[in-house]
């Protein structure tokens, strides 16, 4: 059965329910993801797409920027690829982001069942439990030699499934417990190593940004400038992690805020909506940058706890 793209985020919205997350409202998604999902021990930022090849680079880099940086699990969930329907227990990549089925989402979220075998040039493949297959061999009195032909592979090749060295085929890896008799895949965890965002990430452009740049590099903090998130900018220093937004116009300001402080609160990190406009922050949920100019951190956070206790 396939999916429309927006019937596949209901579905993972559903599922992600279902199993206690607490999930991101569908009308703050943004380019860069439609579902952000939280418990106690995991943080999901996932993209739906039909075809899972229209994922452009640049989303995907603010994708694994805003994972890192918040310690979350990335995650495409589509339909298909080019070459047809993304297969269940397969685990794909698109620029080093995790890609999957809805049905292998499914067997990770409620049933703790990891992929199978991941997808490759040249087709699928699984990894092999390298010392199983060895002791399993010499258990059965099997040489190399004698498993290499009956795995139609070369004697090479069976050394370095010994040793853990290469991935295998799955047509291999059938004849090769077939012939001994025994299981050997070993499971993928898709998020065992979070990927790294690459190349450089956007500058300020105007006088707000500038000055937000300067207050937090001079507190010794890390800051990035997003193009495809709801949020315009990401501040982070060791455990400490901000969403920053900026705002000149008071129609925006209160979606703003409320989309930045849901963020901030799937996340457990700091939510924060800035202007240079005088007199909006007396009736709404937004700081002056001139309150946070030449102040430490820890003065800054309690201008923005204040701020929030007392606006929302």
């Amino acid at each position: 059965m396939e999916f429309t793209r927006e019937g596949l985020i209901g579905l993972v919205r559903a599922l992600l329910k279902r199993r206690g997350y607490n999930i991101s409202s569908q009308e703050f998604s943004s380019v860069a993801y439609d579902i952000i999902a939280s418990d106690e021990e995991n943080i999901f930022i996932i993209k739906v797409l039909y075809n899972v090849d229209t994922l452009k680079q640049d989303v995907a880099n603010e994708l694994k920027l805003l994972s890192k940086i918040i310690r979350a699990k990335p995650l495409i969930i589509g339909v298909r690829c080019g070459l047809g329907l993304l297969e269940d227990y397969i685990l794909y990549n698109r620029y080093d982001v995790p890609v999957m089925s809805f049905k292998t989402f499914l067997n990770y979220i409620a049933r703790d069942e990891l992929p199978i075998g991941f997808a490759a040039p040249g087709g699928f493949y699984v990894k092999i439990e390298s010392r199983r297959l060895r002791e399993a061999r010499e258990r059965s009195g099997v040489s190399i030699g004698e498993l290499a032909k009956a795995a139609n592979v070369s004697r090479r090749s069976i050394q370095l499934y010994e040793e853990g060295k290469t991935a295998v085929s799955i047509d291999v890896l059938i004849r090769i417990e077939n012939y001994l008799n025994v299981s050997l895949i070993e499971r993928i965890n898709p998020f065992e190593k979070l990927p790294e965002p690459e190349g450089v990430f956007s500058e300020p452009n105007n006088e707000i940004e500038k000055d937000v740049q300067e207050i937090f590099r001079n507190a010794g903090y890390r800051i990035y400038f997003t193009k495809k998130t709801n949020f315009d900018a990401l501040s982070s220093l060791m455990e400490d992690v901000f969403f920053i937004g900026f705002t000149r116009m008071r129609d925006e300001t209160l979606i703003k805020a409320r989309m930045i402080e849901e963020i901030a609160e799937l996340t457990e990190k700091y939510g924060l909506l800035l202007t240079d406009r005088e007199g909006m922050e007396k009736y709404l949920p937004v700081i002056n940058i001139k309150e946070l100019k030449n102040k430490d951190i820890d003065t800054m956070k309690s201008i923005i706890l204040e701020k929030k206790f007392r606006n929302f």
